[in-house]
């Protein structure tokens, strides 16, 4: 191994999981969504949590827009009865 380079590693390493791919397709996608499940699971759930922070937000700001309007008319109104 030390006489390889690097990309040599890497070339017979790929070589090795294509041809364990090849000679054994059923093995290597369940070890394959195997690995990939949990990163999946992990991606939808703070998928979930950023929507549902991002509509908070949205949410909040709603409510001070209509909060400032709501005073602004009341100013307005305070301001014309006197």
């Amino acid at each position: 191994m030390a006489d390889e380079s690097w990309s040599e590693y890497f070339e017979k390493l790929a070589f090795s999981v294509v041809d364990y791919a090849a000679h054994n397709p059923k093995e290597f996608l369940m070890y394959f969504f195997m690995a990939l499940t949990p990163i999946m699971i992990c991606s939808a759930v703070l998928a979930y949590l950023m929507i549902k922070e991002l509509d908070q937000k949205g949410n909040e700001k709603k409510k001070k827009a209509t909060k400032q309007s709501n005073l602004a008319k009341t100013r307005r109104k305070a301001v014309k009865r006197d």
